[in-house]
């Protein structure tokens, strides 16, 4: 049984990050509560409308990750 992340990595060194510091300029976050039944139709139209090549969208499932592509 593994009792903690040392145990995995060994010796390690941290780098403690401000709050402040993870936010970056023009990213944007958003989080929507749908009924399941629109979830999938509602990324695939948002997607479409978005530069694609500036979006990330997580799923938690392969078959929904694959449906959405």
């Amino acid at each position: 049984m593994i009792t903690s992340a040392k145990h995995l990595i060994g010796d390690y060194k941290a780098f403690p990050i401000k709050k402040e510091a993870l936010k970056l300029k023009g990213v944007k976050q958003y989080k929507m509560l749908l009924p399941a039944k629109d979830k999938t139709d509602f990324i695939a139209n948002l997607h479409s409308k978005l530069d694609r090549a500036m979006t990330m969208v997580f799923v938690n499932r392969k078959d929904t990750a694959t449906t959405l592509q």
